[in-house]
């Protein structure tokens, strides 16, 4: 049974998993103090969530939640990005953040959905354009043969009138 303290971590590691779209796990030896302060208001000016958490706790919390894959990641010294809305959001805001600031903090593997995902396809999702980005591509695509063809119809008007103008500036 669980000590005061340690039931209360557990809830508090619970209702942080509770809306998380993606978790993602991290290796922070060798990070010091102040780094890791940056890290955390980093993620938090995204709306994203760090936590240092003992490896049996979230192990517990993960079997009470619904997040049951996040047993398999903890081990040795864990810390826990939670991200919330698009997820390739997360992984780009801390791989961005570990090749700026030139980081010691290593990624592991993380959680989306109930899929594991490991590193190396962390860092495929983080390279993927996100939903903004899709949606500006997408009206463009549309918009592009509409624009082009009111161009080509309004051509020949255009080089009429040019064509007029030209006369009568020339009498």
């Amino acid at each position: 049974m669980p000590t005061d303290r340690k039931a209360k971590t557990i809830d508090d590691l619970n209702s942080v998993m509770e809306n998380c779209s993606i978790v993602i796990a991290t290796d922070y030896s060798g990070v010091d103090v102040a780094e890791m302060t940056m890290l955390r208001s980093v993620l938090r000016e995204q709306g994203m969530k760090f936590k240092v958490v003992k490896n049996t706790l979230l192990k517990i919390a993960a079997e009470q939640s619904s997040w049951p894959e996040l047993q398999t990641l903890p081990d040795g010294q864990t810390g826990m990005v939670f991200g919330y809305g698009e997820v390739q959001d997360t992984a780009k805001v801390i791989i961005r953040y570990i090749k700026n600031s030139g980081s010691q903090l290593k990624l592991k593997s993380s959680v989306m959905g109930s899929q594991v995902l490991t590193l190396t396809e962390l860092e495929y999702l983080a390279s993927l354009p996100g939903q903004d980005e899709l949606r500006a591509k997408l009206v463009y695509t549309l918009n592009a043969p509409i624009t082009r063809m009111a161009r080509a119809l309004n051509s020949p008007i255009t080089n009429l009138a040019q064509v007029l103008n030209a006369h009568v500036q020339q009498n």
